[in-house]
């Protein structure tokens, strides 16, 4: 078995083939290991189109086989070939055995007319000695030598037509050589391109099944591209809406930003005039003091001393609340 290089058989496909290049090529697609193999899909369509060059090689080759065979037939002028042969390897192969056929009936025939002439020669045979032996026991006299030469020249022609009947008895059985010598390499012939031809529809076979795979997986692939593509177009839609969800919350969150920014301004106001107002309060509150200390000083019981006492009270409860105020807001 031929060990096939699957890289080197694709290499034909690169350049002009040659009679011994497709020669080689078929030797090594006859015996590939198809099971061995993994080639993609232009792979196998190169392997395809080299397939179709070979049978072509091998088509013109039946052909010429039978324009040779007839050829000799009609050297030989014992056969007229009437049939034709088309371009297709099995019609050729039919056609082929058909003219096997028809050799084996020409042969048949011939020998059918070898057993006649061998009656005929055994009948001419015993007609000369009957004549010879008459020819011996007749006296020679006027009427019967008249007699006997008379049946001398039947002898002669007998023998004339025995001779000639024996060549052509030769020449039938060099014939009949001939035609079963063409018949049986006709027949080897034919067993060889028998196994090509049976050979080369199973490659094709083959081929036809690992391309109706691919097929079928290429079909797969298109419809799981089609359920991607619209994977991919719902997701779309979805990170539109995410995306549109996403701008309305950083609106939101801008707003809000800008509402509390609006908001701290707004206390930072309010806790400057209460400091304002705290610094107030809390002079005046010192400053009551000081008129409470003087009061003091001047007379313990007095009613404005008493009332200076309690203004200062609550003062000092008002900064008090403001300070709360102030620290509560900052």
């Amino acid at each position: 078995m031929v060990e096939t290089d699957w890289r080197e058989i694709l290499s034909f496909s690169q350049k002009e083939l040659t009679q011994s290049d497709k020669e080689k090529l078929c030797e090594s697609l006859c015996w590939m290991e198809a099971d061995d193999i993994e080639l993609n899909f232009t792979d196998l369509k190169t392997l395809f189109r080299l397939a179709q060059d070979i049978l072509k090689l091998k088509s013109e080759q039946v052909n010429n086989l039978v324009g040779q065979l007839k050829s000799s037939h009609k050297k030989s002028g014992k056969m007229k070939v009437e049939s034709t042969y088309a371009v297709s390897p099995t019609q050729s192969n039919d056609s082929a055995l058909e003219t096997i056929t028809h050799q084996e009936e020409i042969i048949k025939a011939n020998k059918e007319i070898l057993e006649q002439l061998y009656a005929d020669i055994a009948d001419l045979e015993s007609r000369k000695s009957k004549l010879e032996e008459s020819r011996s026991n007749f006296d020679i006299d006027s009427d019967s030598s008249r007699d006997v030469l008379s049946e001398m020249n039947a002898v002669a022609e007998l023998e004339q037509e025995v001779t000639m009947k024996n060549k052509h008895i030769r020449k039938l059985l060099n014939d009949v050589k001939i035609l079963e010598e063409e018949n049986t390499n006709l027949k080897e012939k034919v067993s060889v391109l028998k196994d090509k031809l049976t050979e080369a529809t199973q490659l094709i076979d083959n081929l036809t099944e690992q391309i109706m795979a691919i097929n079928n997986e290429c079909g797969q692939l298109k419809e799981l591209l089609g359920k991607s593509e619209q994977a991919k177009a719902h997701l779309s839609v979805e990170m539109e809406a995410l995306r549109k969800e996403l701008f309305e919350k950083d609106s939101k969150r801008e707003n809000l930003y800008e509402d509390i920014k609006s908001k701290v301004q707004h206390w930072k106001s309010i806790a400057k005039s209460k400091k304002a107002e705290l610094e107030a309060v809390t002079n005046e509150n010192l400053k009551l003091k000081e008129d409470l200390k003087d009061a003091t000083k001047s007379t313990t019981s007095s009613p404005k001393a008493s009332i200076v006492f309690k203004l200062a009270l609550e003062t000092d409860h008002d900064i008090i609340l403001l300070k709360k105020i102030l620290a509560y807001h900052c």
